[in-house]
């Protein structure tokens, strides 16, 4: 059985308009839809989220539609346990948990050598923006308000990852 990548025309009846071999979709893919930022950039993501609505929805969200692996974490301490064994290419945290804030994680995290130059995004459901300056003074190397914008979050975690390599 060959593998290869289909593209059909809703408006032709579903006729196939043409059929790649697997070798020839990859470099199709990767070139035709890197300025979209569709399913090129991938990264292992830490998500750590008390509520289990917004870790759900942002976890669907990150592997959905960016194709990105995501662990997530249900507060501080199992988000601390996880970024160790999982070692993750991006780190995101709410910046209130029940055991601890986003600032804590963040600066447990960077205590670790291993996890140091991981980078970590803040999340907050405070509409007044408190807590950016705290959260970037932490270690936090990007703070969003949410509801996080999907295109300005990926931008920025892959400018983040670009620059740590």
């Amino acid at each position: 059985m060959r593998y290869g990548l289909q593209i059909r025309n809703e408006l032709l009846l579903n006729t196939v308009i043409f059929i790649y071999p697997l070798e020839i979709q990859t470099l199709w893919v990767a070139k035709n839809l890197s300025g979209l930022g569709i399913g090129v950039f991938k990264v292992k993501i830490l998500y750590i989220e008390d509520n289990k609505t917004q870790r759900d929805i942002m976890k669907r969200m990150l592997e959905m539609l960016g194709g990105h692996q995501v662990v997530v974490a249900e507060d501080g301490k199992d988000g601390i346990k996880k970024a160790a064994e999982s070692q993750p290419d991006i780190i995101m945290t709410d910046s209130r948990l029940p055991d601890m804030n986003g600032t804590e994680v963040i600066q447990t995290i960077r205590k670790d050598s291993a996890l140091q130059s991981v980078p970590m995004i803040v999340l907050s459901a405070n509409l007044m923006g408190e807590g950016k300056q705290t959260a970037l003074e932490a270690g936090a190397d990007g703070f969003f308000n949410k509801p996080v914008d999907y295109e300005k979050l990926t931008s920025l975690m892959e400018e983040l990852v670009a620059s740590k390599k």
